[in-house]
């Protein structure tokens, strides 16, 4: 998703969010991770276990990567998305506008 996230990320339609937990990632991977990833330009969020136990509630999820596909308005279009054929999936979003 490297590449994709450098071509869309002046878009003001587009918004990559990256969150993980201190129990899934130790501190120092997840630091080299998103330095590696340049990912220190998104949101990126580091939780504690408890906080992400319950967004794995909220979104019922049992670990990562776990991908969702939200529209602009905050509705969850897809909870298990497959980014593999993302730049499709966002021009057809884009014309339902």
């Amino acid at each position: 998703m490297t590449a994709m996230r450098e071509e869309m990320k002046d878009n003001p339609d587009v918004a990559f969010l990256f969150i993980t937990s201190d129990g899934d990632s130790p501190r120092g991977a997840y630091d080299r991770f998103v330095e590696e990833n340049k990912l220190n330009e998104y949101g990126n969020h580091y939780l504690s276990n408890d906080e992400y136990l319950l967004l794995r509630e909220l979104f019922r999820f049992n670990g990562i990567p776990r991908y969702l596909l939200v529209d602009r308005h905050g509705n969850v279009i897809d909870d298990n998305y497959q980014p593999y054929q993302f730049k499709e999936d966002f021009r057809k979003e884009r014309e339902k506008r």
